[in-house]
């Protein structure tokens, strides 16, 4: 009995303590709301002043945090449409937390509304190099930078110069190094904006009732690398597979495929070259780390589009 009318006694000495910390918390103002109300009346300018003010002599009566400044620049953006003070106000915002990664991010976001895609980079590139240091939340911010410098960079349309129809001339290399030719169609399109699909359809096959192959690609920004998944329905159903971009060499784009198969660590190396309505698009394989040797090249040929 003694015992638990001393825990009921130390439960009601602390809730005694914590009242006035949580009546100080729950009274004080968010200084969002009070920089947000003199915005409207006298412009940006005279609302940072105000904020810096309030900061100097009544910081004990208002909330300040990282999230303050953030809301309010965004409400910039999106309500008043006003990028010049929203730039301004995520500007102060990176200056008050400069190890945060949301502030970063959020300046980006409104120099890539103001159309200075350049400066967004720095900035979106800047907030992804803090996610290593940092708790959940800003570790999904710095995702989330990722993904919108992959956009900004266009990377999810990087086959977009593929869309389209094509007439297919190949030649496979078998390992014995003896070729055989074949023909098809291939189309390129997207399903959405992030999802491409490339349809081969080979001569050989059109009298058959096999469905042509197909092979989706999709963009991961987190890795920087395209996930692929090649269904061939002659054969065993999904394969899926990595694409990792590489260093360019002129206007031949060059990409590495890695996948496994009935324990045989695959790597293909892609070496496209567009040249006008032309594609050559050539392919190299090794086999558990052997050298590569050439396997397979198309030679395609954009078709016009039939006028009705």
């Amino acid at each position: 009995m003694k015992r638990v009318s001393l825990s009921i006694f130390m439960s009601l000495l602390l809730a005694c303590m914590l009242q006035p910390a949580f009546a100080q918390m729950a009274s004080k103002k968010p200084v969002g709301d009070a920089v947000y109300a003199v915005y409207k009346e006298k412009g940006i300018d005279k609302a940072l002043e105000e904020y810096q003010t309030l900061k100097k002599k009544k910081a004990a009566d208002y909330t300040f945090d990282e999230q303050q400044l953030n809301a309010i620049g965004y409400k910039l953006m999106n309500t008043d449409n006003d990028m010049a003070a929203a730039k301004k106000v995520f500007w102060l915002n990176m200056q008050e937390y400069p190890s945060a990664v949301n502030p970063k991010d959020s300046y980006a976001d409104v120099l890539v509304r103001m159309g200075e895609k350049d400066e967004a980079r720095t900035y979106y590139k800047a907030a992804i190099e803090e996610f290593e240091k940092k708790n959940d939340f800003e570790r999904n911010v710095s995702r989330n930078a990722k993904s919108k410098l992959a956009l900004l960079d266009k990377k999810h349309q990087t086959f977009t110069f593929l869309t389209g129809s094509w007439a297919m001339e190949g030649i496979y290399w078998n390992e014995q190094n003896k070729e055989q030719k074949d023909s098809g169609d291939v189309t390129f399109s997207f399903a959405n904006d992030m999802v491409m699909i490339v349809e081969m359809k080979q001569h050989a096959r059109a009298n058959s009732d096999i469905p042509g192959s197909v092979w989706v690609i999709t963009y991961n920004a987190q890795r920087d690398v395209y996930e692929t998944a090649w269904v061939d329905p002659s054969q065993r159903g999904l394969q899926p597979s990595v694409l990792t971009p590489q260093a360019a060499e002129g206007n031949k784009q060059i990409y590495l495929e890695e996948f496994t198969e009935d324990d045989t660590r695959y790597v293909l190396r892609h070496e496209i070259i567009p040249q006008g309505n032309t594609v050559q698009w050539t392919m190299f394989e090794s086999k558990n780390g052997q050298d590569f040797r050439k396997m397979y090249q198309m030679d395609m040929s954009r078709q016009e589009l039939s006028k009705n």
